[in-house]
């Protein structure tokens, strides 16, 4: 069982999904990726992290991880 809602390495979700798996915590994930877009200007990668995790928002700053983010 994976702490992602994505468990599944070959289908990448869409923004649509995650929106609609987040629901009603929307505004705050919204909120967090603008916290970072404007503090750190990096853009979020979306990534697999495993069979224990699923895919996730991953982002780095000079190479090293600075935080990822689970839906």
């Amino acid at each position: 069982m994976t702490i992602s809602y994505f468990g599944a390495k070959l289908a990448q979700p869409l923004a649509s999904e995650i929106e609609s798996v987040l629901g009603p915590a929307l505004p705050l994930w919204t909120k967090l990726i603008g916290f970072i877009a404007d503090n750190y200007q990096i853009a979020g990668d979306l990534s697999y992290g495993g069979k224990n995790y699923g895919w996730n928002l991953w982002y780095r700053k000079s190479g090293k991880a600075l935080v990822s983010l689970y839906p």
